[in-house]
């Protein structure tokens, strides 16, 4: 009896592949008995259960998780709804970014991309051979950019910084509908680096004149913002782009401007326009602040007489204003008066000397002569 239970013990065997640590066998002695082959092999299925219930418990920490791989970042496109400024890339916020993803060897934090259709694919391969044809029969010389096969959901930073170093790109890759892009690259760059407000309002913009949400509500639902929110962003975005080029960089331009640059445009366009365009031109430099009081105050607008709502922005304006069309007039070496002109091409004229009666009927003679040989 003794003998038939231990071939019977002798004959229980783990199943294979089960468990990464094989039983240690070289210095442990055959069990004698059947009783002792069954104590060895509750004592090995032991070991299996515990191994087999750490690989559990590490699964399940990883069940669900996105694996990322590296790719090409000439092979990643940006969306078509990102809205980054070209200033936000030379910004020393975005040069320290840069900095610490080439110190760590690539991007930590994994960007998300969505792969690209085929025939979208096919398309790009089309353009890029082109491109390359044309290049090469003009005798040029052209660095090789693989067609795009992927599409940014989010991390537009850290993928231009990784395509300025030439490394891969950290990426999750996921099959993502329009809305669900849009929505997760708006979270990301509030949790991340937020877009400036203009920047904000211009991603809006394009998603509703694009019908990619029928009404502000709905992108405001979507998106988890107020609507006012969203609303003085789309009135930034609506400025002319004469007016948002009067600013040092758009990237300045402020959500509680909003309002006063929309009210200000309703009232007078002309006068405003006219006023952003000296603003650009001008050589001297004002600040975002001091832009959007030129271009909001009435009193500065309409009225030499009173004083206006920011006196050193103002007389530092008008004279970088009228300099560019400033002609000095003199007499036996002495300069007697200037000519200027203001941003519509009206002409004036000041003089140094007080103007008697006598001589104030002499000009008006003049000017009216002037005039009288006009066509």
């Amino acid at each position: 009896m003794a003998r038939k239970l231990f071939e019977k013990g002798d004959s229980i065997t783990l199943p294979a592949g089960i468990g990464a640590m094989p039983v240690q066998t070289s210095n442990v002695s055959r069990p004698r008995t059947a009783i002792g082959g069954m104590a060895q092999f509750v004592v090995d299925e032991s070991k299996v259960r515990l191994e087999l219930e750490s690989l559990r418990a590490e699964y399940v920490k990883h069940e669900g998780a996105k694996p990322a791989r590296l790719l090409d970042p000439r092979k990643i496109k940006p969306s078509q709804w990102a809205n980054r400024h070209e200033d936000s890339f030379r910004s020393e916020e975005f040069i320290n970014l840069r900095a610490e993803i080439e110190n760590a060897g690539g991007n930590v934090q994994a960007i998300k991309v969505r792969p690209l259709l085929a025939d979208t694919i096919e398309q790009d391969r089309r353009k890029v051979a082109e491109q390359l044809a044309k290049t090469l029969e003009k005798g040029g010389v052209e660095p090789f950019n693989p067609p795009y096969e992927y599409e940014i959901v989010f991390g537009h930073r850290r993928h231009r910084a990784c395509l300025d170093l030439g490394i891969p790109v950290l990426a999750l890759i996921e099959e993502t509908t329009e809305q669900e892009l849009f929505v997760d690259m708006d979270r990301e760059n509030r949790l991340r680096a937020d877009l400036s407000p203009w920047e904000q309002g211009m991603m809006y913009a394009k998603a509703l004149d694009r019908g990619l949400f029928s009404s502000n509500a709905r992108l405001a639902s979507a998106v988890g913002r107020d609507t006012g929110v969203i609303g003085k962003a789309l009135a930034l975005a609506r400025l002319p782009s004469s007016v948002v080029e009067a600013f040092p960089t758009p990237l300045d331009i402020q959500y509680r401007w909003a309002k006063p640059l929309t009210d200000r445009l309703l009232a007078d366009p002309e006068a405003v326009t006219h006023r952003a365009r000296d603003l650009k031109g001008s050589k001297k430099k004002f600040s975002a602040k001091e832009v959007f009081e030129l271009l909001t105050s009435e009193r500065a607008i309409y009225s030499d007489e009173k004083k206006p709502l920011d006196s050193e922005a103002e007389r530092r304006f008008t004279e970088a204003r009228e300099l560019p069309g400033k002609i000095s007039i003199g007499h036996r070496g002495k300069n007697m008066a200037t000519l200027s002109t203001d941003s519509k091409g009206r002409a004036m004229v000041r003089f140094k000397a007080v103007m008697t009666s006598s001589n104030r009927e002499a000009l008006v003679k003049l000017i009216q002569e002037f005039l009288d040989r006009q066509p």
